[in-house]
């Protein structure tokens, strides 16, 4: 069965990190390792972090602290922060091919069977690369008019797929390792009965 690993990048978050926690924790399929990345929070995020620090939420929580006080640049700070998790990640856990690797962003909260339906579409198409489900935003909306599109806050590669295409750091990291997986042949989807509900309206984004 394939293993999860999820990074989520975290700063400001403190209205969001009790439903975050209780997301991960509700999983059908139990998270393998959870790395969280602090990036400098002065609203009682860091702290609130320390102390749900041996949360057994997931197999493995890892908060690590990255002081980076650079300013945001079209999304290149971001995906260096993500980065940063996804570096930890293979330099101290062996992953198998067929494990899966993602990322989590904050303010998004997966429903209990969405871990469990991707593994599930992975474990069907032994050619898909990059997978996602769907957001739901606070006015029950779901995003399904870019059905196709792989969202980049809740997704997961297959890591035989992730050390072939890579995360690419810089701007629009997301759509540019969308891209450079299907360039290099990996399959990608979205799953329909996988949902993560957003703390944010359709349409808003955050730093």
């Amino acid at each position: 069965m394939s293993r999860v690993c999820v990074v989520t990048p975290l700063k400001d978050e403190i209205d969001n990190i009790e439903s975050l926690f209780a997301s991960i924790g509700r999983q059908s399929h139990r998270v393998f390792l959870w790395v969280i990345v602090e990036n400098g929070s002065t609203d009682g995020s860091k702290e609130l972090l320390a102390e749900k620090a041996e949360s057994d939420v997931a197999e493995n929580v890892v908060v690590l602290d990255l002081e980076d006080d650079t300013p945001y640049a079209i999304g290149t700070k971001y995906a260096r922060i993500v980065n940063s998790g996804f570096e930890h990640i293979v330099a101290n856990y062996p992953l198998q091919d067929d494990d899966l690797i993602g990322i989590l962003d904050a303010d998004n909260f997966p429903e209990g069977n969405y871990y469990e339906d991707l593994v599930a579409a992975f474990g069907r198409d032994e050619g898909l690369g990059l997978a996602s489900g769907f957001d739901l935003d606070q006015r029950g909306r779901v995003g399904r008019e870019r059905k196709g599109w792989v969202r980049g806050c809740c997704r997961l590669w297959r890591y035989a797929c992730f050390k072939d295409a890579g995360y690419i750091v810089g701007p629009s990291a997301d759509t540019l390792s969308l891209a450079k997986a299907e360039i290099r042949g990996w399959g990608t989807a979205t799953v329909d009965t996988a949902i993560f509900h957003s703390a944010r309206d359709a349409g808003v984004r955050g730093n």
